[in-house]
């Protein structure tokens, strides 16, 4: 694939590489974030859910 000795080919070929990556990473860091939104979300209604003493 990067054996080429043609530049402006290698050129695109590492640009469609470098989109394909970010557009995973950036996946994966949506799915992370909505995940990790709704768990903070239980979180916070166990926390209020907790006895507090009465001074």
């Amino acid at each position: 694939m990067f054996t080429r000795k043609q530049r402006g080919a290698s050129l695109v070929e590492w640009i469609v590489v470098v989109v394909v990556v970010v557009a995973v990473l950036g996946a994966a860091a949506i799915g992370i974030a909505e995940v990790t939104s709704g768990k903070a979300g239980e979180v916070e209604t166990w926390i209020e859910g907790l006895a507090t003493p009465v001074p």
